[in-house]
């Protein structure tokens, strides 16, 4: 669990610590101006390490599943083998899954204003000033956003219901009692 907890504090740190220099920079010199290349730069690392940190807290919900309604067999299914594979899936899942907005930014052709009204970059606001076809890019944004969304999501929901259900139905003591007075 701690092993998640570590991973899950680095991806925390990361995706904050992707936009702050850019911020503290255009605060202190007051220069809003930001290249192509870091705009790229820093709007892949907030998504990859936001997608990450996605993925790494259905981890963590698996863990405790396995923690709670498997305790027995916890240290023989959650070996340290496992979970080191298992944070290096979610965060090369959650690099991978960020690689065609990056990959947009770059191929598509900007028109008339090259201004962004955002403190970072943000892909709706180039998709705004980008005089490309976006279709393909708002597509695998929405494909993208169901799986690595809402499956995440789906996970999450299903293992603290199977939690709740693992410990609704464990007796007490004083239930117990009642039952053989």
């Amino acid at each position: 669990m701690f092993f998640f907890l570590m991973n899950l504090s680095v991806a925390d740190i990361c995706f904050s610590s992707v936009t702050m220099p850019w911020i503290i920079t255009s605060i202190l010199l007051n220069n809003r101006t930001i290249s192509l290349r870091a705009c790229a730069m820093q709007m892949y690392g907030f998504l990859a390490f936001t997608s990450s940190e996605f993925l790494l807290l259905s981890a963590m919900a698996y863990d405790r599943y396995i923690a709670i309604c498997d305790p027995l067999h916890y240290y023989l299914t959650m070996n340290k083998r496992f979970c080191v594979s298992f944070a290096a899936s979610c965060w090369l899942l959650g690099f991978a899954d960020t690689f065609p907005h990056a990959w947009f930014i770059f191929k598509a052709c900007y028109c008339g204003s090259n201004r962004l009204n955002h403190f970072f970059c943000d892909l709706t606001a180039l998709l705004k000033i980008s005089c490309s076809d976006t279709y393909s890019i708002e597509r695998i944004t929405y494909v993208e956003g169901a799986f690595l969304g809402f499956g995440p999501f789906l996970l999450t929901v299903t293992s603290y219901i199977f939690i709740i259900n693992t410990i609704l139905t464990i007796h007490s003591i004083k239930l117990l009692k009642g039952l053989y007075q």
